[in-house]
């Protein structure tokens, strides 16, 4: 049976998009670019903010008094010295203030020192602000750990797709699916002693701190200067990034998929797919076997421009809109035929 002869069903229009979904998540893009830039700066700003935090804590809770309540809670049957990952800062700061002038008998502005708080938790749970989640996602352990959850056929890429569908059964299925594997999958730990940790508990390893006091972190505070509070406040938003890039990545692949999934719909024939597989770069003449019930693809080989209207973003507005034009002629031309 030659190719062309090949009438698409709805199993194998399927099977063509997944291919097509490949291609473009290891196509060379500034999305994609932009993202995997993003998690390579990651590190250094995260493990800046941990310097300041020892060294706050450190002043604070002196090694020779964590020793010496380790002591006591060992003879008493205590637990005041432990070990923690979320730490709240304190700082004095200018802020303006209204108030009412008896004497003028009018408003008036101020300027007055006022103490501020803020919450930093190096784990990978916590809501990443400017972030529009509110749900139990982890869009920031997706995005660091996006290779790791599609090894096991679980989607990453949940948050960006449905960012406007919270209550949907599809997304919170994915969701507990990537959060089960970052809570549950065990990995040897090289410093445990042959024991397991989960991808969450590995990390947040990494960042506990010998602290004095109750269990819960909010019950003390640390003092900071402005200088070292910019340095927190600079970790917070290289967390950020990392996710508006994952995210700009995945719509990216998105708003592509949406007109390559439409096309397919439209074609009757294994050739007009190839052919649109073709001037993307995307190798669709491998073919092991045809089935009556399935067809058997093999991965793309090739990487070059696809799509160049719905990536790239530098792309000027006109070259945009001649590109959509020519594809609307194009798909018109083939309708006809």
């Amino acid at each position: 049976m030659k190719n062309k002869k090949l009438r698409l069903n709805a199993e194998i229009r399927k099977g063509i998009s997944k291919q097509f979904r490949n291609h473009l998540d290891n196509e060379n893009t500034q999305e994609r670019e932009a993202f995997l830039q993003s998690r390579e700066q990651y590190p250094r700003a995260e493990r800046e903010a941990f310097d300041v935090i020892k060294s706050i804590v450190a002043k604070r809770f002196p090694k020779e008094d964590v020793d010496m309540q380790r002591y006591l809670d060992d003879k008493h049957e205590l637990s005041n010295a432990r070990l923690d990952n979320c730490f709240w800062v304190r700082w004095k700061a200018p802020v303006e203030e209204s108030r009412y002038n008896s004497h003028t008998k009018q408003q008036e502005t101020i300027i007055v020192e006022k103490e501020q708080t803020k919450q930093f938790h190096f784990d990978l749970t916590s809501t990443v602000e400017g972030v529009s989640d509110n749900s139990d996602a982890m869009p920031f352990a997706y995005a660091m750990f996006r290779e790791d959850l599609k090894e096991k056929n679980l989607n990453p890429d949940i948050v960006p797709q449905w960012l406007d569908k919270e209550d949907s059964p599809h997304r919170k299925i994915a969701v507990n699916e990537c959060n089960r594997f970052l809570r549950e999958e065990k990995f040897p730990c090289e410093t445990c002693d042959d024991e397991k940790l989960s991808i969450l508990e590995k990390y947040e390893n990494n960042f506990k701190l010998d602290v004095l006091g109750e269990k819960y972190c909010s019950s003390r505070y640390f003092d900071i200067s402005l200088d070292e509070l910019a340095i927190l406040n600079t970790w917070q938003q290289a967390k950020q990034i990392v996710c508006q890039k994952h995210y700009e990545f995945v719509k990216s692949i998105e708003e592509q998929m949406k007109t390559i999934n439409l096309a397919l719909k439209s074609y009757t024939h294994f050739d007009q797919a190839k052919e649109l597989a073709f001037t993307v770069g995307l190798d669709l003449e491998a073919i092991d076997k045809v089935q009556s019930s399935a067809l058997t693809l093999f991965d793309p080989q090739s990487v070059a421009d696809s799509l160049k209207s719905m990536k790239n973003k530098k792309v000027s507005r006109e070259d945009k809109i001649k590109a959509r034009l020519l594809y609307e002629k194009e798909s018109a031309s083939q309708s006809l035929n």
